[in-house]
């Protein structure tokens, strides 16, 4: 029997270690999965009443009611098909304006990481400029002035995300830059565009997902603000801060109407923040 032969034969019998489940990224994502499912599934799946369906014979009956396990609000709306339903619509705004941000903001600070010089400085002042403005302050000066819509919403905080994903995408590529299949592409006279597409967006591409979650757990929380200020969306758009709202006048007599959907975003914010932290700590990004 050749060397070969018999290393492979070796090879083959010793046992195979398995690969250890991890746990820290798989429990917040089966959260996370299961939040989203109930969001957009279950409605549908269970045949989940519309949350704007409620009489008045039905007000302010506690969780676990006939027909409510949530219970119902001051209107005799559903708790648990307007906390669902408010989960959609906020987490739909939260992945479009997230989407936005990494789109235009990613673009912006690849470009000015790889070119450098008066370019990078020019667009990093502007972006410090831009971070140094109270993020809330000015998303609620853009939604006075273009109106409360679920669209107006979508595109102040995509706006409002540019640059931080643009400084996150300025860092990766700064440190990419000098790695040898970029330098190796420039050696070989590739356009820079070809250059960023092909080698650059692949590699950026995993740390801007990893901080994706944490930027959405952010987003949720603004969303539930404004739509708690009444600047957010339309009060007969089920949302979990206007329900928020509703409820801390029932504080006492009915505390459920306000916790059950301040429970629904603690929920979901755990998820998206333990999902991103553990993915930071495990690919070291």
């Amino acid at each position: 029997m050749s060397d070969l032969a018999l290393l492979d034969t070796v090879v083959r019998l010793v046992p195979r270690r398995r690969r250890r489940i991890d746990l820290n990224i798989w429990v917040p994502f089966g959260a996370l999965v299961l939040l989203l499912l109930s969001f957009f599934v279950a409605p549908a799946l269970f045949h989940i009443a519309g949350p704007n369906t409620g009489s008045l014979f039905n007000i302010n009956k506690p969780p676990f009611s006939p027909g409510h396990i949530l219970g119902t609000n001051n209107l005799g709306n559903d708790m648990l098909a307007q906390c669902l339903f408010g989960g959609r619509i906020t987490v739909e705004i939260g992945f479009a304006a997230v989407g936005i941000g990494y789109l235009v903001g990613g673009t912006i600070g690849a470009l000015a990481g790889y070119r450098g010089g008066w370019v990078d400085s020019l667009v990093m002042r502007l972006l410090d400029i831009f971070l140094a403005l109270p993020f809330i302050v000015l998303a609620m000066v853009i939604i006075t002035f273009l109106g409360a819509s679920e669209r107006n919403l979508i595109l102040t905080l995509g706006f409002l995300t540019l640059p931080s994903k643009a400084r996150l995408a300025r860092a990766v590529t700064l440190r990419l830059r000098q790695r040898d299949f970029i330098l190796a592409s420039r050696l070989l006279g590739k356009r820079p565009s070809t250059i960023i597409v092909r080698h650059l967006v692949p590699n950026i591409a995993p740390a801007l997902m990893t901080f994706a979650f944490l930027n959405l757990s952010t987003i949720i929380i603004v969303i539930a603000a404004l739509s708690y200020l009444g600047l957010g969306l339309s009060p007969s758009i089920p949302n979990w801060g206007y329900l928020i709202f509703q409820g801390q006048s029932y504080l006492v007599s009915d505390p459920w109407m306000a916790l059950i959907p301040g429970a629904f975003v603690f929920a979901t914010v755990l998820s998206f923040n333990t999902l991103s932290d553990n993915l930071r700590a495990k690919f070291a990004v």
